[in-house]
Protein backbone atom coordinates (compact mmCIF):
# COMPACT_ATOMS: atom_id res chain seq x y z
CA UNK A 1 0.00 0.00 0.00
CA UNK A 2 1.02 3.61 -1.18
CA UNK A 3 -0.24 6.25 0.84
CA UNK A 4 0.42 10.01 1.29
CA UNK A 5 -1.12 12.11 3.69
CA UNK A 6 -1.66 16.26 2.82
CA UNK A 7 -2.61 18.91 5.12
CA UNK A 8 -3.37 22.59 4.36
CA UNK A 9 -3.99 25.05 7.34
CA UNK A 10 -4.37 28.63 7.57
CA UNK A 11 -5.54 29.67 11.15
CA UNK A 12 -6.09 33.02 9.74
CA UNK A 13 -8.75 31.92 7.49
CA UNK A 14 -9.97 29.21 9.81
CA UNK A 15 -8.94 26.68 7.36
CA UNK A 16 -7.36 23.25 8.32
CA UNK A 17 -7.94 20.57 6.20
CA UNK A 18 -6.38 17.18 5.17
CA UNK A 19 -6.09 15.07 2.50
CA UNK A 20 -5.31 11.06 2.28
CA UNK A 21 -4.78 9.33 -1.02
CA UNK A 22 -4.16 5.68 -0.98
CA UNK A 23 -3.36 3.19 -3.47
CA UNK A 24 -4.56 -0.38 -2.54
CA UNK A 25 -4.67 -3.49 -4.58
CA UNK A 26 -7.47 -6.45 -3.24
CA UNK A 27 -6.95 -10.06 -3.95
CA UNK A 28 -8.37 -10.36 -7.66
CA UNK A 29 -5.50 -8.00 -8.48
CA UNK A 30 -7.75 -4.34 -9.11
CA UNK A 31 -5.74 -1.51 -8.46
CA UNK A 32 -7.21 1.14 -6.37
CA UNK A 33 -6.98 4.86 -5.68
CA UNK A 34 -8.68 5.44 -2.63
CA UNK A 35 -9.06 9.58 -1.32
CA UNK A 36 -10.51 10.93 2.23
CA UNK A 37 -10.23 14.26 2.73
CA UNK A 38 -12.37 16.81 5.25
CA UNK A 39 -11.43 19.30 8.61
CA UNK A 40 -8.36 18.06 10.86
CA UNK A 41 -9.99 17.06 14.01
CA UNK A 42 -13.48 16.73 12.78
CA UNK A 43 -14.35 12.94 13.89
CA UNK A 44 -14.24 9.65 12.19
CA UNK A 45 -16.20 9.67 8.90
CA UNK A 46 -14.31 11.49 6.49
CA UNK A 47 -15.25 12.38 2.98
CA UNK A 48 -14.38 9.04 0.69
CA UNK A 49 -14.47 8.48 -2.59
CA UNK A 50 -12.78 5.23 -4.27
CA UNK A 51 -11.85 4.30 -8.21
CA UNK A 52 -11.03 0.98 -9.38
CA UNK A 53 -8.76 0.70 -12.24
CA UNK A 54 -7.83 -1.87 -14.43
CA UNK A 55 -4.04 -1.53 -13.94
CA UNK A 56 -1.58 -1.09 -11.27
CA UNK A 57 0.24 1.68 -13.62
CA UNK A 58 -3.18 3.54 -14.48
CA UNK A 59 -4.02 3.53 -10.82
CA UNK A 60 0.01 5.15 -9.88
CA UNK A 61 -0.56 7.68 -12.41
CA UNK A 62 -4.03 9.11 -11.57
CA UNK A 63 -2.74 9.51 -7.61
CA UNK A 64 0.72 11.46 -8.93
CA UNK A 65 -1.95 13.65 -10.36
CA UNK A 66 -3.67 13.93 -7.83
CA UNK A 67 -1.02 15.18 -5.55
CA UNK A 68 0.31 17.38 -8.05
CA UNK A 69 -3.59 18.80 -7.67
CA UNK A 70 -2.90 19.02 -4.10
CA UNK A 71 0.43 20.89 -4.23
CA UNK A 72 -1.45 23.70 -6.00
CA UNK A 73 -4.19 24.30 -3.85
CA UNK A 74 -1.31 24.44 -1.04
CA UNK A 75 -1.33 21.66 0.78
CA UNK A 76 1.62 20.38 2.16
CA UNK A 77 2.92 16.75 2.24
CA UNK A 78 2.98 15.29 5.91
CA UNK A 79 3.95 11.25 5.06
Amino acid sequence: MNTSVWEKTAPDRNCFRFYTIKLECDLFAIARVACEWGRIGSGKHPQRQVICFDSVEEADIFKKRQEKIREKRGYLLVQ
